[in-house]
């Protein structure tokens, strides 16, 4: 159960590639939590609210603290942006606006929800 913490898909070899661990991904975020709703299951729900929840909150304080969306995030720690692979990542990824605005439109965000880490 303590790796559902990290809410990312990895791969176990860990090859430094874009999308292994640590690195977290919108795209990978999303599926993860449509697949989880689409079960309908409410322990799946729950589940998927939880990893949106901190999805929200770790591209929230990554742009607070940069003042830009990221491509990927370092999922170990809410708010750092990711790194590593085979280019220097990138800042202003439309999937990252896109997923967050997806989230909030399914899940809401209420007002007594810290927004913080």
């Amino acid at each position: 159960m303590e790796n559902r913490l990290y809410a990312n898909i990895v791969r176990p070899d860990r090859s430094c590639k874009n999308r292994d661990f640590p690195n977290g991904w919108a795209p990978l975020q999303h599926m993860i939590v449509e697949g989880l709703l689409r079960s309908g299951l409410k322990e799946a729900r729950s589940l998927a609210e939880d990893i949106a929840v901190r999805w929200i909150k770790t591209n929230y304080i990554g742009y607070k603290k940069t003042g830009a969306m990221h491509e990927k995030y370092d999922v170990r720690k809410c708010g750092a942006f990711g790194g590593g692979g085979e280019y220097i990542p990138q800042t202003g990824f439309g999937w990252s606006n896109g997923v967050v605005l997806t989230f909030l439109e399914e899940f809401g965000w209420p007002e007594d929800r810290s927004i913080g880490c």
